[in-house]
């Protein structure tokens, strides 16, 4: 089995990023993570069947279009699902389970994660009904790895609440130089989230400005944390990590890194201020909010500008 291979977890950034690039590595295909980002183009973003914009890194249909080839699959029933993944495992196969992070016990994080989609690698299980797991990103302020032993019983809840999905990656053909990060890459990212903050703007703005109907304090708290689990768990903050990270090390402009590094820090303190909101949603405080947001908007478009300029 593939976890007495010599397979190590490493920490990532993203779940499902994280479990592709454990699988790239374990085959000896050592590559940055947010080469992987580039390459999967997880800065497109995709009008979901619930009308909210998402940005491609949250989302599991697109990785075969762009290099990274993938089979999608659902089993039918526990029974089966139990099975199937007894087998992949024993095969050795390069499988990712999609789970409900709400279920998961190994990490007190899980406990707040309010049914946010997780993914894992599963590389082992044993006679005694266990399951041998690799997480390279549990969500929190400082990002950890978990790789051991769990029962099956958790995993299997999980799994169950997201429908028994999983995907088997094919890494055959695969090499390290399909992953180089190119000035355009950079420039194509830039280019495209200057074009999609459009629709991602007026998406937040809407919803900020609806704020100013809830007069029941229950309600309001309801949508303001809708509101800040778009902001976190759908693409918008992962992207700009991302992108940071690509401006910093392949950017030659030092002030430009700093400027939209400390750009993106904006975000974590808007989604604090959203809170906020719950005890006051004056109309004074809610146009303050989106001012706030305007303004990184602003600034961002400037800073994704400048880079797509400097390869003319």
């Amino acid at each position: 089995m593939i976890y007495e291979n010599g397979y190590k977890t490493k920490i990532g950034s993203h779940c499902l990023l994280t479990c592709i690039n454990n699988y790239l590595n374990y085959k000896n295909i050592e590559i940055d993570e947010t080469a992987l980002f580039l390459k999967v183009k997880g800065y497109n973003i995709k009008k979901c069947n619930d009308g909210k914009i998402r940005y491609s890194v949250t989302l599991y249909d697109h990785m075969n279009e762009v290099g990274v080839p993938y089979e999608f699959f659902r089993e039918s029933s526990r029974e089966t699902a139990w099975k199937k993944l007894r087998e992949l495992i024993m095969d050795e196969k390069l499988v990712i389970l999609f789970l409900n992070a709400s279920r998961l016990k190994y990490n007190s994080a899980f406990k707040y994660a309010d049914d946010i989609g997780h993914c894992l690698n599963a590389i082992g299980f044993d006679d005694q009904d266990r399951v041998y797991v690799s997480d390279g990103y549990i969500a929190g302020f400082k990002g950890v790895a978990f790789e051991d032993w769990i029962e099956a019983e958790p995993l299997l809840n999980a799994w169950e609440d997201a429908g028994f999905s999983y995907v088997l990656l094919n890494l055959d053909g695969i090499e390290k130089k399909d992953f180089l990060i190119t000035e355009q890459m950079i420039v194509d990212c830039a280019v495209e989230l200057q074009k999609n903050n459009l629709a991602v703007e007026e998406e937040i703005l809407t919803s900020i400005d609806s704020l100013k109907k809830y007069t029941d304090k229950k309600e309001l708290e309801l949508k303001v944390l809708e509101i800040n689990k778009h902001i976190r768990v759908d693409g918008l903050i992962f992207t700009r990590s991302y992108m940071a990270k690509a401006i910093e090390d392949y950017v030659q402009d030092k002030q430009l890194s700093v400027e939209y590094s400390n750009l993106c820090k904006e975000w974590n303190i808007i989604s604090c201020i959203l809170i906020k909101l719950v005890f006051d949603n004056s109309a004074e405080r809610i146009d303050e909010i989106r001012d706030k947001i305007r303004a990184v908007f602003a600034k961002e478009n400037e800073i994704m500008n400048s880079i797509a300029n400097k390869s003319k």
